[in-house]
């Protein structure tokens, strides 16, 4: 095959790449259910985070503010809140039974952050009919350390992931943090690699924010290549700075990604982009609820 028809079969795999653009917010909305407070205060992070949720404390206030929102339109909640010093959600069951019986009356999409999950409340968010959880992967043991605070392992989240996995290859979306000031390339791409071999339906990447705002585009580029080539859908997700947003136009053009998150207005328009209001871990069957 000669180079011209090579260029042009490559083109041809680019256009076959549909993307989507997932505007969270309106249709779609975080709610801490620890207030503003965490346990965990991770040094990049102190709780802030937490700040620009919609917060509750009690499963009285949870259920009236879920209805409230529903009426308004909202059909998606991630729920997420401080962590444990032992780096988790600690969610009530009585919150879960909220969530089981909103979700038996109401059309509706229901995520979590979850973090170091104890197996003993697996099961208990499993049955309480979250569609799916956030699970993010650690790039490096040091990132943990520096980060979290905490004195697990990559090899101890990619356990948790594998077992959340064994439920349904849908039930756990991994996130994986690149361009960290605690990891390497090299790290990434290994971890990368473990992840692809769980089989998860959508893998989604996230940018570290830096200060001063300097990320490496050749290595982020690294990755996305890397992962376009391992995993069936692959997402660029909400955590990336304003200032490396100006190559979301690469990253659709080059089908790297499926989904993109909250991209530049001009990246939606020029690329005829669809639009999802809603988190972008969301399982295709759901999308219907967001357009």
């Amino acid at each position: 095959m000669g180079f011209s028809k090579f260029k042009n079969f490559l083109m041809g795999y680019v256009k076959m790449v549909e993307t989507y653009a997932f505007i969270p917010g309106r249709k779609y909305v975080s709610i801490s259910i620890t207030g503003q407070h965490c346990e965990l205060m991770c040094p990049h992070c102190q709780a802030r985070y937490l700040r620009s949720m919609l917060q509750v404390r009690t499963s009285e206030e949870f259920e009236n503010l879920l209805n409230h929102l529903y009426v308004k339109g909202v059909k998606g909640f991630l729920i997420s809140g401080g962590f444990t010093r032992d780096g988790y959600l600690k969610i009530s069951d009585e919150m879960l039974s909220v969530i089981k019986k909103f979700k038996g009356n109401h059309e509706s999409v229901f995520s979590i952050h979850l973090g170091m999950v104890p197996d003993t409340l697996v099961e208990k968010v499993w049955n309480a009919g979250f569609d799916f959880i956030d699970f993010e992967v650690p790039p490096s043991d040091d990132y943990i350390k520096s980060y979290r605070n905490l004195r697990f392992k990559v090899d101890d989240y990619l356990r948790t992931l594998e077992k959340l996995l064994t439920l349904d290859k849908g039930f756990a979306v991994p996130h994986l943090i690149l361009d960290s000031r605690t990891s390497t390339l090299e790290d990434e791409l290994n971890v990368l690699g473990k992840i692809a071999m769980l089989k998860p339906r959508l893998f989604v990447a996230l940018v570290e924010m830096k200060v001063p705002d300097l990320n490496d585009f050749s290595r982020v580029k690294e990755v996305l290549t890397t992962a376009r080539r391992l995993f069936n859908e692959v997402a660029l997700g909400c955590m990336r700075s304003p200032k490396f947003k100006v190559y979301d136009s690469f990253w659709v053009s080059n089908g790297l990604v499926d989904r993109i998150v909250m991209p530049q207005r001009e990246v939606i328009d020029s690329f005829k982009l669809k639009v999802v209001n809603a988190c972008c871990s969301i399982p295709k069957d759901k999308f219907h609820l967001f357009t």
